[in-house]
């Protein structure tokens, strides 16, 4: 019989859509979702269609997903520049996609990316340092376009990439950025591309990158009140920090109470991070090669952090050179336990002298970027001018230095930076002598006692209402307390159950009522489970598994809502709270 031969649509073909400036990024799940950004002259109803790559070769879009987009004025001098950015969710880990944006008929061409494979222990990612031209902005983005072409030519299967600040040379020049994005589109309308902040973007009166955040699209998992300033991701096995320096330079006018507010989020998100590797991106260096008195606060604040919570490398920019650091622990060069510091430049403005004191190799006046690669327990870092050749290369030192508290909490447990945080902070004790006994069932009354420390022991007064619960015990104020504020209730039986193990849904149903039972869970998709969750507690473990606060037990497809939580699950679980 006859038949017709299916048009296969091509992978990338010619829009007729207005949109540039088209970038990747996740906001949310690396494996389930991805983030588009993008500029436009008009503002319209914006919208990002997404197929996954064999469907799309069989029928186009046609049976593809369509995402809102939100859409918002950014230009600083009225004329109207429209930014758009737009989510894609639920999909497929480990896949590839082709997607456009646009609306109605008015579309871009046709781009792809690929899904995070969350399970594998393998990545491949660029660090690219101040790419901030010196003199004609057109010309020199040019020429770091042409270092980022090289880069992904040689790199097809790069996962994604991030910047270490002063993409611009003043951050209210929306042509700059829109000279940048030119060159930048060709390669990270296909990888996601991440970026911190460097002093260059902050010129305004709040010190704030006020630009570069409207015009990017970064996680939102920061501490409150800087979001997308700090932030951080796990992709594949590495989980990625990056921190905007600048905020320390005085320029936002920080109180002691946020830079708290910053240094206690740094410490819970590195110690509640069970990645092989832990990897800081900020702009001002921790060990500054030219005198620079934001970079002594810097060092003040953050390396006495990184060092303690498992920090494994650290890029760094805006002295523009080349400069890889010998291992540093206090200062020092410690080859058992030190972190080496990168700094990168990969535009055309360069600083032809550096102290190389602590400097195991500067290179000047050459852009690169630099290739890191993860395999498993091995981390390499390559570093390449825009024509390929190789200018260094070192493997990087898994570090395992936390400082020793218990005797039963190794170095290298999973826990381990939970275990510091939660003891750092006076939340949890040991359970005498060097112990912590991580693997112990949590009890109802060390649960309460936790949280009574964590809202700072407030003062009690009043008759505890359970018939278990004698006064003077040391538990007994957090058991009055957490009765009295509706964070936990007894059985029927008029019993508080002291001894009585927490399970992880009553865990996150006390989480639920001590955070103010905010909204904001998600349907429990991907468990084979969530039959089995209690209904009193479906809403808290809704918001628990949504907040990142509990994953997986045992396998990511449990969630296991009557098992009882551990004393070292609890420390992991309460320090994610924390951070968030």
């Amino acid at each position: 019989g006859s038949g017709t031969t299916p048009v296969v649509p091509p992978i990338s073909g010619t829009g007729d859509g207005t949109a540039y400036g088209i970038a990747l990024s996740w906001t949310e799940s690396p494996a389930t979702s991805m983030t588009v950004v993008w500029q436009d002259v008009a503002e319209s109803p914006g919208y990002l269609q997404v197929v996954d790559q064999n469907t799309y070769r069989k029928s186009g879009f046609d049976q593809g997903l369509a995402f809102s987009a939100q859409c918002k004025d950014v230009s600083l001098d009225g004329e109207g520049v429209w930014h758009y950015e737009a989510t894609a969710a639920g999909l497929k880990p480990k896949t590839a996609y082709c997607y456009r944006v646009g609306s109605n008929d008015a579309w871009s061409d046709v781009h792809t990316f690929t899904t995070d494979d969350a399970a594998s222990r393998s990545v491949t990612f660029a660090y690219m340092g101040d790419v901030q031209p010196a003199n004609d902005s057109a010309a020199e983005y040019a020429l770091w376009g042409n270092l980022v072409k090289s880069l992904h030519t040689k790199n097809p299967a790069l996962s994604f990439a991030v910047l270490g600040g002063d993409i611009v040379n003043s951050g209210i020049s929306q042509e700059q950025f829109d000279q940048f994005f030119q060159q930048a589109e060709p390669v990270f309308s296909n990888v996601p591309l991440f970026a911190t902040a460097g002093n260059h973007e902050s010129n305004f009166l709040s010190g704030k990158p006020e630009l570069m955040l409207d015009l990017f699209a970064f996680p939102q998992n920061g501490p409150a009140g800087f979001e997308e300033e700090f932030y951080s991701l796990d992709v594949g096995n590495c989980h990625l920090l990056v921190l905007n320096s600048w905020a320390l330079s005085g320029e936002q006018k920080l109180t002691d109470a946020q830079l708290e507010r910053i240094n206690r989020w740094i410490k819970a998100d590195l110690a509640a991070s069970g990645a092989d590797w832990q990897i800081v991106v900020t702009h001002v260096p921790v060990y500054p090669v030219h005198n620079d008195t934001t970079a002594e606060k810097v060092q003040k604040n953050w390396a006495p952090i990184f060092e303690q919570y498992g920090v494994d490398l650290v890029f760094v920019g805006h002295q523009h050179v080349y400069a890889r650091s010998y291992p540093l622990y206090q200062g020092k060069v410690d080859y058992e336990n030190g972190i080496p510091y990168i700094m990168g430049v990969s535009g055309s403005k360069f600083y032809s002298s550096a102290d190389e004191t602590l400097s195991e190799k500067t290179i000047y006046n050459t852009a690169s970027y630099q290739l890191v690669k993860s395999e498993g327990n091995t981390l390499t870092v390559e570093s390449f001018d825009k024509d390929g050749n190789e200018l260094d290369y070192v493997t990087v030192r898994q570090r395992s230095c936390r400082e020793k508290q218990f005797s039963d909490v190794l170095d290298s447990a999973w826990y381990a930076g939970a275990v510091s945080y939660v003891t750092e902070y006076a939340l949890f004790n040991g359970t005498g002598g060097t112990l912590f006994s991580p693997d112990l069932n949590m009890t109802r009354s060390m649960l309460v006692t936790v949280l009574y420390r964590c809202a700072g022991a407030p003062a009690v007064t009043g008759t505890i209402p359970f018939r278990d619960v004698a006064a003077g015990q040391w538990y007994s104020n957090a058991v009055l307390w957490a009765s009295q504020n509706g964070i936990v209730n007894g059985y029927d039986n008029g019993l508080f159950g002291t001894n009585d193990g927490i399970t992880r849904e009553q865990l996150a149903a006390v989480l639920y009522r001590y955070a103010g039972s905010k909204p904001g869970g998600a349907p429990l998709s991907g468990f084979s489970d969530t039959g089995a969750v209690s209904g009193y507690a479906l809403p808290a473990m809704q918001w628990a598994v949504s907040k990142g606060i509990i994953t997986g037990f045992g396998s990511s497809t449990r969630l296991a809502p009557q098992a009882g939580a551990t004393r070292a699950q609890v420390a992991t679980m309460l320090t994610r709270f924390d951070k968030g």
